[in-house]
């Protein structure tokens, strides 16, 4: 098995009881897999009894959205007695997503957790991917097709060095990957695999950045409401107390996101980037490589008008839209329907200042 992490997952520690926004308060349902039920059942003593009085047909018992479980020190007491091992299988694994493609397994990352947010967004660096091989058998049936998901990676990995690439200001970059969202659908769409490499590789052609950004200068300079954002995000299933003030905030508050972009230019990449890589790959399963590049533009652009309007940081909002929409299977997928509409590339291109003449 070859497993693909982001370079700071070798950091990464819960922060159990000094978490300041524990994943055990917030109400979520936690699903016990049928190994640690069994071992739950079988337990014995009084920390036996006391997990079993916890336990429901469906997983844990929330009580008041914290779990059942959680000692006063916000500590886990089977985490106390048995160590990280004892726990259920979605406990252990948070705040990462694992997505399996064929005998590569991803590990990603949701900022919705305080520490991963932490690691990810406040670092000069850009992010990077290590891969690793285990002796992990490969169980699962390979029905991707080798090509589409080479295919992707390499779309994938133009995308990420687009982000990256610091001599573009953070509103050019994000520019130039919306607008590559149409090419990038092509080469799926008309089984062009062999091209995505060349394809993706366009996007980091001086010339050629100077000549799309000099296109897209006009519809910059238009502007557009957040209105169409604020409309998608309120059709969602509401995950959280706090999204809807912040939307009432982002609609009634005027205020330019300029200085936001420079103060806070390695947060919006290191987000982007962090999207782009969980949700690219999807595309192998339903074909729309253009909507999983749009999602990832959408949050970056959502956290950066909820940032500049409730003036609370990019880590604490892009946690917040995580918690919304990346723990949430049914919005992500209404999220992405929607983006399949004409329109969405333009209305995203459109929020983002132009300050540049790009003359030749």
């Amino acid at each position: 098995m070859r497993i693909v992490s982001p370079d700071f997952a070798k950091d990464f520690r819960c922060l159990a009881g000094e978490c300041p926004d524990s994943c055990c308060r917030q109400g979520w349902q936690i699903d016990v897999d049928p190994e640690h039920r069994e071992l739950y059942e079988s337990m014995s003593g009084a920390l036996g009894e006391r997990v079993r009085a916890a336990l429901t047909e469906s997983g844990l018992r929330m009580t008041d959205g914290v779990c059942a479980l959680l000692d006063e020190d916000g500590l886990c007491p089977i985490v106390k007695e048995l160590g990280e091992e004892g726990l259920c299988r979605i406990c252990r694994t948070h705040p990462r997503f694992l997505e399996q493609y064929g005998g590569v397994r991803e590990v990603h990352f949701s900022l919705s957790c305080p520490e991963a947010a932490r690691l990810a967004l406040m670092r000069e660096t850009p992010i990077s991917f290590c891969e690793e091989t285990t002796d992990e058998a490969v169980t699962e049936p390979n029905e991707l097709d080798p090509d589409e998901y080479t295919a992707l990676l390499a779309l994938r990995d133009g995308a990420i060095r687009l982000m990256q690439q610091r001599r573009q200001s953070i509103t050019d970059r994000l520019a130039l990957l919306i607008n590559a969202a149409e090419a990038f659908q092509r080469v799926l769409d008309r089984k062009r695999y062999g091209t995505a490499r060349f394809v993706a590789a366009r996007l980091r052609v001086e010339k050629i950045q100077r000549r799309t950004l000099r296109g897209l200068a006009r519809l910059r300079d238009e502007g557009t409401s957040f209105l169409p954002d604020v409309a998608l995000l309120r059709e969602l299933e509401t995950l959280t107390a706090e999204f809807p003030a912040a939307l009432h905030d982002a609609v009634f508050t005027a205020k330019s996101g300029a200085e936001f972009d420079r103060e806070n230019a390695l947060a919006m990449e290191h987000m982007t980037v962090l999207w782009l890589a969980h949700y690219m790959p999807k595309a192998v399963n339903d074909g729309r490589v253009d909507t999983k590049l749009l999602l990832a533009a959408f949050l970056t652009l959502c956290t950066r008008r909820l940032c500049v309007c409730t003036g609370r940081s990019p880590a604490h909002v892009a946690g917040l839209l995580a918690k919304e929409i990346e723990h949430s299977e049914e919005n992500v997928a209404h999220l992405c329907m929607a983006l399949e509409a004409e329109g969405w590339s333009a209305h995203l291109i459109a929020q983002l200042d132009r300050r540049d003449d790009y003359a030749d």
